[in-house]
């Protein structure tokens, strides 16, 4: 009842055919994968079993340079850690990875002492005085006394006011000057405060004049001055009071920049030469005129009377009259003793010349003679 055709015939062909065409579907598909993979294990190992031996040295540096690029493209393209992706949560990292790494973060709260063997004998030293002392008592609680109460009353405690004031600036400023100028003070100061803060800044100035080399005079008294007609807000100088105003010239203030462009030895044309020369020879005539040249005297009042002349000539209205040299050089006398001075002194000077007959005389004579 339970036998079955199977059991005792066998099937027909056309199935065996189609099992033996899976068979070979399947073979071929494994051989192809294989054959990929041994493909890429030769390229591996090629380039593993490559003889660099027989090779130049240019074709070395690119087998060693594609070695680098492939092992490049693999740390590039494969899958990073999480260290290396930036900010990661707790969900997207393994369990417990933070205890094998050494963080770095900031803490806002105040970090607990370290606790080392310096600490530790202190807190002993300290236990072993008490038990000495029988000190067995708590730490008493502290109170603020009165004398700390009066310390914070001096201190003076600034008032903000958040409502805008219906006064200018200057009124303020007033207000807080003539309230110093008066005495109607409405905190009262201690004297002997006061006494002290003279007597020390009386002696800051003579230690400051004792320890410099040179005399420091006493801080000069502000002499303030209100001034109604003023701006709220006045703009500040951008230029500090230290800088010196020749710091601040432009370079053109400071040498005249010279026409034209400035041009190398090599650029220059003979134009620009003969132009560059004939500046010099002008610049070289001014100074010249300017400057005394090394000559005799004579020379130089001959050439000043010169120039002289020739403002004098081209002037209106005036007339030039020679004079002896003579007359020129004696100075006349005011005075009757300084004439006669100076005439004796003439007749000293001037010699005396024998007086020569002529022979005209001679002639004269003897023709008398002869008649």
């Amino acid at each position: 009842e339970d036998a079955t055709y199977d059991e005792f015939f066998d099937p027909p062909t056309e199935t065996k055919q189609k099992k033996k065409k899976k068979k070979e579907k399947i073979e071929t598909e494994n051989n192809h994968v294989d054959v990929d993979q041994d493909e890429e294990n030769k390229e591996e190992d090629d380039d593993e079993d490559i003889d660099l031996e027989n090779k130049s040295e240019f074709e070395k540096q690119q087998i060693h340079l594609k070695r680098q690029i492939k092992s490049i493209e693999k740390d590039m393209l494969s899958t990073k850690s999480w260290q290396l992706t930036g900010e990661i949560e707790g969900h997207k990292r393994p369990e417990n990875s933070l205890l094998e790494e050494y963080l770095q973060y900031d803490r806002t709260t105040r970090l607990p002492p370290v606790i080392t063997t310096e600490t530790t004998d202190s807190i002993e030293d300290l236990i072993k005085q008490r038990i000495r002392d029988k000190a067995f008592d708590d730490v008493e609680r502290k109170k603020k006394t009165l004398h700390d109460n009066e310390a914070q009353a001096y201190k003076k405690e600034i008032v903000l006011e958040h409502e805008k004031s219906k006064m200018s600036l200057a009124q303020v400023y007033e207000q807080e000057y003539m309230k110093k100028q008066t005495n109607d003070k409405t905190e009262k100061k201690d004297e002997r405060h006061e006494n002290i803060r003279q007597i020390m800044q009386n002696l800051f100035i003579d230690l400051d004049a004792l320890s410099n080399f040179r005399f420091t005079p006493k801080p000069p008294i502000p002499e303030v001055t209100v001034i109604n007609n003023l701006p709220a807000i006045l703009v500040e100088e951008v230029v500090p009071t230290t800088v010196n105003d020749s710091t601040l010239l432009a370079p053109e203030e400071v040498h005249i920049r010279p026409k034209g462009d400035i041009k190398a030895d090599s650029e220059r044309t003979d134009t620009d030469k003969k132009h560059a020369r004939r500046l010099l020879k002008h610049k070289l005539k001014l100074k010249s005129k300017t400057q005394p040249t090394k000559t005799n005297p004579e020379e130089q009042e001959k050439e000043e009377k010169r120039n002289l002349l020739k403002k004098l000539g081209k002037m209106k209205n005036v007339r030039i009259e020679k004079t002896d040299k003579k007359r020129s050089n004696e100075k006349t006398a005011r005075s009757s003793t300084k004439f006669f001075q100076q005439l004796q002194q003439s007749t000293l000077i001037t010699p005396t010349k024998k007086r020569h007959h002529s022979d005209k005389t001679t002639i004269t004579d003897s023709k008398r003679l002869k008649l």
